[in-house]
């Protein structure tokens, strides 16, 4: 990057990308387009139009831990993970399973957006609350468990639902012993929407490679969460309520939370704006991403337009 004397010599230049879907995007129904312009004093101004799902869909499928060596983590981390889904404003359903096959037990088939933060704990917990054995075969019970919920899951007659974004979360402490590696599940769940990218695998487990002091390494679900842009998070925490918030996210398009820099901003500099409206708060800058983040509550909705303008840092390397 040149310093701001040399700028200041050079006519003014633009940019223009476009991010659409590609055949190496596994998210591809979340489509950027950013503009910015660079000029004299060095000063740069992007903007978006936030577009994605316009549903969410999730399945968990975990092992006893939950209610046994990890169960308060899990209980107390769960109303957050709600709440964060809530904060998008989108539809969603989730539901959570701890059979082989992925059968979900409980009061309701799924929980939604209608259900409170308080109200989906209780019932997520209901689901799980006689999870017994040692399911290690987490993988496949996903594979099963999505066929054994297409009801709700895969619902190809209606266009939000049809294209909501499927995703696929294994909690567990052991080792997964689904056979094989991730692969061939990935291309099993590819299989189940019409368009692959609408697949993402997360995982809550031990660490890669070594595992964690309460925990064996959970391989395959990091392997698979990298293939499909979902998220892996160690379940050695002690608290996992910045997890769970974590994966909340993850659940829907980045896009609608994270707006990546094409220069180094000075980050005091930086003005956020929301449909012409200055955002005097709700969002963080992350020097280490390079990008501004909105806390759930104040994400941008689908369609708005998100501008960026700031000063860019001089002092950066070419």
């Amino acid at each position: 990057m040149e310093g701001a004397g040399d700028a200041a010599d050079e006519e003014n230049w633009s940019m223009h990308w476009e991010i659409g879907p590609s055949s190496l995007d596994f998210n591809p129904e979340l489509e950027v387009a950013l503009h910015a312009t660079v000029g004299e004093g060095h000063l740069a101004s992007e903007s978006w139009e936030v577009t994605g799902s316009d549903a969410i869909t999730g399945l968990f499928v975990v092992n006893e831990v939950v209610n046994t060596a990890f169960g308060a983590r899990f209980h107390d981390s769960l109303p957050m993970f709600f709440e964060t889904l809530l904060a998008t404003d989108l539809p969603y359903r989730v539901a959570f399973s701890h059979s082989v096959y992925g059968v979900v037990d409980g009061p309701v088939p799924y929980i939604d957006q209608t259900m409170s933060a308080a109200d989906a704990t209780e019932i997520a917990l209901e689901m799980v609350e006689d999870a017994s054995g040692d399911n290690d075969y987490l993988l496949n019970a996903l594979d099963l468990g999505v066929d054994a919920n297409a009801d709700w899951l895969l619902v190809d007659d209606d266009v939000a639902w049809s294209g909501a974004k499927l995703n696929l979360v294994g909690i567990n402490s052991d080792q997964e012993q689904s056979s094989g590696n991730a692969t061939p599940y990935l291309n099993h769940y590819f299989a189940k929407k019409v368009d692959p990218g609408d697949i993402a695998v997360h995982g809550i487990g031990g660490d890669v490679t070594a595992g964690c002091f309460e925990a064996e390494a959970f391989t395959p679900f990091a392997d698979a969460a990298v293939a499909t842009g979902g998220t892996f998070l160690s379940i050695c925490y002690s608290d996992w309520t910045a997890n769970m918030e974590a994966l909340a996210r993850s659940f829907v398009d980045e896009g609608q939370f994270t707006f990546h820099l094409g220069e180094v901003p000075v980050a005091s500099s930086l003005v956020v704006s929301v449909d012409g409206v200055v955002q005097a708060s709700g969002w963080e800058f992350s020097a280490a991403g390079n990008a501004v983040y909105f806390d759930p509550a104040s994400a941008p909705p689908l369609g708005a337009q998100v501008k960026i303008e700031y000063a860019v840092d001089s002092t950066c390397d070419p």
